[in-house]
């Protein structure tokens, strides 16, 4: 009766050791559905307008090269939803050089990045950009959001006493809004800039 007793017990933990294979491994379970180059493709120029030089599928990943005003990039984004997950620049066609010049800050600037920031225009780019859309002094700067889809806001008093938010794209250098304080006798305002 024991013998029996032990066998049954080692069926029992063979067929528990199958289930926990069988929960754990899923070999049933439907593989996600990955994008097509085309549609990844699409979602990375609406975000950043270029004319793609090459594609290449790479493990997990879509390997993008896009030409653009200031220079080629490289993005990646992953396959099964198209998210950016990586950009650098890999050449300047407008050197940094050519960009107004940047003001020198102010004892009330201050700069409020990360370290690891892989954004890729700087902070001085993006004052600079800032400057150029709204005349002024620069009171404060920071960058917001993750650096694949992060953004400075550039706080500016102008000479005739009102106060702007300048929101500016932290990949592309895009001027994407400008604020006016509520304070101001102005009206808000918001301007895209290309």
């Amino acid at each position: 009766m024991n013998k029996r007793i032990v066998r049954m017990s080692v069926v029992v933990l063979i067929l528990l050791g199958l289930a926990t294979i069988g929960i754990v491994w899923k070999p049933w379970a439907s593989s996600p559905v990955l994008l097509s180059e085309e549609e990844v493709v699409r979602g990375v120029l609406v975000q950043y307008p270029g004319e793609v030089v090459s594609t290449l599928l790479e493990n997990d990943a879509y390997v993008i090269q896009v030409q653009r005003v200031k220079g080629l990039y490289e993005l990646r984004a992953d396959t099964d939803k198209g998210a950016i997950t990586s950009i650098k620049r890999l050449e300047v066609v407008v050197p940094d050089a050519i960009l107004p010049d940047v003001v020198e800050p102010t004892k009330n600037h201050t700069i409020d990045t990360d370290k690891g920031s892989t954004a890729l225009i700087t902070g001085d780019e993006a004052i600079a950009l800032s400057l150029k859309q709204v005349p002024g002094t620069v009171q404060e700067m920071e960058f917001r959001g993750k650096d694949e889809s992060g953004y400075y806001l550039v706080e500016i008093d102008t000479d005739d006493g009102r106060e702007a938010v300048v929101q500016v794209n932290g990949i592309s250098g895009v001027i994407m809004s400008v604020t006016w304080d509520d304070n101001d006798s102005h009206d808000n305002e918001d301007s895209q800039d290309d």
